[in-house]
């Protein structure tokens, strides 16, 4: 379970860009979070990821809270380690390496190493189009293709029950995406996604 208890965030010290935020996703719950352009969606799963110091943001007020534990004074790789990751909008990828390197880069973090060949097969059983092109440079993927890729290796970091907040997904047609959040097995998986100017966080058992 996911808890945002009344966050306040702040840039450069002087700019309010949230104040007031909660949010709550107990299990096997939908939660949306809408706004316009400029209302705060990113900078909410910023917060949550504990990212907002790359932009000169503070979390200056309020609680962020995963599977009981408070988190937001923990840093960003300490947040992935316990299983929340975020796919930032813009199909992040490495552009010179091919698409096994880029999915092997998201579960640098992962103890069970033996267990990263399975989810790798797991990840091209849901983006077959990846598996075609898994020794093709990413960069000459298209656009959709890259944002398969970067939310696969957001897949991969392991630490189940995990968390994958995704910031912008217009480019994957959501038939995969279904595919993956919807009839995955095993344990329980949270999504977050954003598009144009929605967010939901999806979280099925």
């Amino acid at each position: 379970m996911l808890k945002v208890n009344n966050i306040e965030v702040v840039y450069n010290d002087v700019i309010l860009v949230l104040k007031g935020i909660s949010l709550e996703v107990p299990d096997g719950s939908v939660v949306a979070l809408l706004g316009a352009n400029g209302a705060g969606k990113t900078t909410t799963l910023k917060a949550i990821s504990g990212i907002l110091d790359s932009e000169n943001g503070e979390l200056e007020d309020g609680q962020i809270e995963f599977m009981g534990k408070p988190i937001h004074r923990l840093d960003p790789d300490k947040i992935v380690k316990i299983g929340i990751t975020m796919v930032p909008e813009g199909r992040r990828v490495f552009e010179d390496l091919n698409v096994i390197e880029n999915i092997m880069i998201g579960a640098h973090t992962r103890p069970d190493r033996r267990q990263v060949k399975r989810d790798i097969e797991m990840i091209f059983g849901y983006f077959p189009v990846l598996a075609g092109r898994k020794n093709q440079l990413a960069i000459f993927l298209s656009g959709g293709e890259q944002q398969m890729l970067v939310i696969g290796r957001a897949h991969d970091k392991g630490g189940y029950p995990g968390d994958i907040l995704i910031d912008g997904i217009k480019a994957v047609p959501y038939d995969y995406l279904v595919q993956i959040f919807l009839f995955q097995p095993g344990p329980s998986q949270d999504f977050f996604h954003g598009r144009d100017n929605q967010f939901c966080w999806f979280n099925f058992l």
